[in-house]
């Protein structure tokens, strides 16, 4: 990874990168963006990481909570912060935690996980099964935590090897207009995916998975969180598929029988690093041609 660079936690949990450049054309290399997604897969399936997130993931499932009262599922992970080094804010709305990974400077990408369970008892009988009646992790909270922290634990421990560094969490609904724990059940706007972030996703994910590996869904109803962060920011909403034919068929979210594969781990976490770390060096790089361009023009 000498060649290259470089993500947030929300309801709970989000992060921000921002740039810390260097000056380097080989570094912004088409090449160079194209590795970045293979290499950072590669250190998320390394065992240790792995069984990190997997750690991390069950731990959270045996002691689910509901929104606005993930008071251990936000202990936990600052405990995790604390560790790997990463400062953080907290309380954001009540049990929310913010951690940086970086220069502190603009400009910064956020990446958001939620981590609030829902109020049903779990049918699945497993060693890890919700240890707290009437509460069950039945959309996948719990895993979408442990990616991101597995991804921040990437970037923290790698930074030697990045150029690019600002990591950040915030809280779900994080929007100047919206009223946090309030009694009433807010509008959720439509979840709309900003155009240009749809390409680079399909950019990076390509060099990561393949092309036949992407498939683009067709708009569905659900309401999401994740709609509020869109208004106020450029943003992007992916879903990481867990299918495994050998695991037998696998349950709709907010279904009691809801299990997830956790073989899929490595690639959240792989994920959220390199949409990250690409944008900011490809933003970057467009600023310094700018740049260099007004400079030459005077």
């Amino acid at each position: 990874m000498g060649f290259f660079s470089w993500i947030s936690l929300l309801f709970n949990l989000c992060m921000l990168l921002s740039t810390k450049p260097t000056s380097s054309n080989a570094f912004l290399s088409k090449e160079a963006f194209a590795k970045i997604p293979s290499k950072f897969f590669d250190l998320a399936k390394r065992p240790e990481v792995f069984e990190y997130m997997v750690n991390i993931r069950r731990v959270i499932h045996e002691n689910p909570e509901l929104g606005f009262e993930e008071f251990g599922t936000s202990k936990l992970i600052r405990n995790e912060l604390d560790k790997l080094g990463i400062p953080y804010k907290y309380p954001i709305a009540v049990t929310g935690v913010v951690g940086y990974i970086g220069s502190g400077k603009s400009p910064f990408v956020a990446i958001r996980a939620d981590m609030d369970a829902l109020a049903m008892q779990e049918a699945v009988e497993w060693e890890h099964k919700s240890k707290i009646p009437g509460k069950m992790h039945a959309c996948g909270h719990d895993a979408h935590v442990a990616m991101l922290i597995g991804a921040a634990k990437i970037l923290q421990e790698h930074q030697s090897d990045l150029e690019v560094i600002t990591l950040q969490a915030f809280v779900q609904r994080c929007n100047a207009t919206v009223i946090f724990n309030t009694n009433e059940k807010p509008f959720y706007p439509v979840t709309v995916n900003n155009v240009d972030l749809h390409g680079h996703f399909l950019k990076v994910a390509r060099n990561m998975l393949g092309g036949k590996n992407i498939i683009e869904m067709q708009p569905i109803m659900g309401a999401e969180d994740f709609s509020f962060f869109a208004e106020a920011i450029p943003g992007y909403f992916y879903y990481i598929g867990m299918i495994n034919e050998t695991q037998g068929q696998l349950e709709p979210g907010h279904s009691p029988y809801f299990k997830v594969n956790e073989d899929i781990l490595p690639y959240g976490a792989a994920l959220h690093a390199s949409l990250a770390v690409t944008y900011l060096l490809e933003y970057h790089s467009q600023l310094t041609t700018q740049k260099g361009s007004s400079h030459d023009e005077l």
